[in-house]
């Protein structure tokens, strides 16, 4: 009997030690090693996207340039036939109501490259630049949020509100509960960030009233432009500077889109390579 009890406290002592041993390896387990054991998944290789996006925004300006030249020649033959099309009914009524007289009326020439129409305007070139850089940015958002958020929790849910000027024609999905913004801002801060860019967004500012402003002290696509520009320079640093911000100016709309919060976001560079964006979310039913 006397050893039963020697062997049961041996057995006790044996396991309280055990699980000490097993509580004091569990808190050298910092959210560092953790990370280094389990890193998060590149979504993107960072070299290439970084040689890969002045490639592209070099294509998209000849591309543009090209559409726009297409639009003005179209715009000039659609001119053109128009005032053909008024010269030959003039001719006719003219001819029907002199009875043998008949006027001969000059028709328009073929429309010249020096017709009614300005030449490509500079900010207008760059602002169809800019809108699909955007658009691509936004088809990667969506894209990334989707496959990111796949194995992770949902977010905490906020109730919808409905319109109180038609509150009976709200549709369900109007009705539903939609994702808490701030926390679908923390994911592209912490998450999106981290699977684009390798580190995190540094600031996070709200005035809880749905206006959200991310500050990035470097973004690496404007680390290889240089801030140091003279004063014939700035103005098309500054130019490369908007086109480099349009893409994941898109991709932070896309993917909040993806996650079900509707906003506008646009973006500004204080000073290279510091970057802003500010998020405005939309309630729907509001």
């Amino acid at each position: 009997m006397a050893s039963s009890s020697r062997a049961l406290g041996s057995l006790q002592h044996n396991t309280s030690s055990t699980t000490n041993v097993n509580l004091s390896s569990t808190s050298l387990i910092t959210p560092q090693l953790t990370a280094l054991a389990d890193p998060p998944p590149k979504m993107v290789d960072q070299h290439l996207f970084e040689y890969m996006i002045q490639e592209v925004i070099r294509t998209i300006i000849t591309s543009e340039s090209v559409a726009r030249e297409r639009r003005i020649a179209y715009q000039r033959q659609v001119e053109h036939d128009l005032k053909l099309a008024r010269a030959t009914s003039q001719i006719t009524l003219s001819s029907s109501s002199n009875n043998n007289k008949t006027s001969v009326a000059m028709a328009p020439s073929v429309p010249s490259k020096s017709s009614s129409f300005p030449p490509p305007n500079q900010d207008e070139a760059d602002e169809g630049v800019r809108s699909r850089l955007d658009k691509m940015g936004f088809k990667v958002g969506w894209a990334m949020a989707e496959k990111l958020a796949r194995d992770r929790p949902r977010f905490p849910s906020t109730p919808a509100t409905t319109s109180t000027t038609n509150p009976v024609g709200a549709s369900a999905l109007a009705l539903a509960p939609i994702p808490d913004p701030l926390e679908a801002v923390k994911f592209i801060c912490k998450d999106l960030w981290i699977a684009l860019y390798d580190k995190q967004i540094d600031n996070l500012r709200t005035n809880h009233r749905g206006v959200y402003v991310l500050h990035d002290n470097g973004l690496k696509p404007l680390l290889r432009l240089s801030g140091n520009a003279g004063p014939g320079q700035a103005h098309e640093v500054n130019r490369r500077v908007k086109f480099f911000l349009a893409f994941p100016n898109g991709i932070i709309r896309g993917a909040l889109s993806n996650l079900g919060v509707p906003c506008a976001v646009s973006a500004e560079s204080a000073g290279i390579p510091q970057c802003t964006f500010q998020i405005k979310t939309v309630r729907p039913g509001t």
